[in-house]
């Protein structure tokens, strides 16, 4: 698959915050597959390569491994939120964390992908828990952690796995600040 899917219960319009975003037109419940990304993969050094609205819309699957839009699609423009309505499944897959309602922006955590520093800046989502700088070391925050676990992406869940394991237990899943 070389371009993005997504939900027949969204489409692309203006996001008041982020320029394009992705929108319910439809309820979206609870677990429902929201979208599946897909693109070229390319190395961190290699991105500059591409042009900056697919470098934008692009998403890290693996530590050094980016899976870059071949074609931008309504699916690809899904914005952060540090108060998201969804979450990773797998490497590319994005499923709703709560109920979605009909107008409501699609958005996840850049932290359950992002573990570079490749996509950092300074967020105004509004949210109440809006950490105002998103970094490529927030999936290491304790209560990032916890509050998304079962949400990061695949390569995500194994770094923590990783860090767990060195540490020597569950509470290392809390993070290593």
């Amino acid at each position: 698959m070389t371009v993005s899917k997504w939900t027949t219960k969204a489409q692309g319009g203006m996001s008041p915050k982020s320029g394009r975003g992705l929108f319910a037109t439809d309820f979206i419940k609870k677990s429902e597959w929201i979208a599946e990304w897909a693109g070229e993969v390319a190395r961190e050094t290699t991105l500059s390569m591409f042009p900056p609205d697919r470098q934008t819309n692009c998403v890290q699957v693996g530590s050094d491994t980016y899976l870059v839009p071949t074609t931008l699609t309504d699916g690809d423009y899904v914005n952060h939120s540090c108060d998201p309505n969804s979450g990773m499944q797998g490497e590319n897959t994005l499923i709703a964390l709560r109920d979605i309602q009909p107008g409501e922006e699609i958005t996840y955590d850049y932290a359950m992908t992002d573990t570079s520093p490749y996509d950092e800046f300074r967020c105004c989502c509004g949210a109440s828990v809006c950490r105002h700088q998103i970094t490529g070391n927030d999936w290491r925050q304790p209560e990032l952690r916890l509050r998304y676990e079962g949400y990061f992406s695949a390569y995500v869940k194994e770094m923590i796995r990783k860090e767990v394991e060195q540490c020597g237990g569950a509470d290392a899943r809390r993070g290593t600040q």
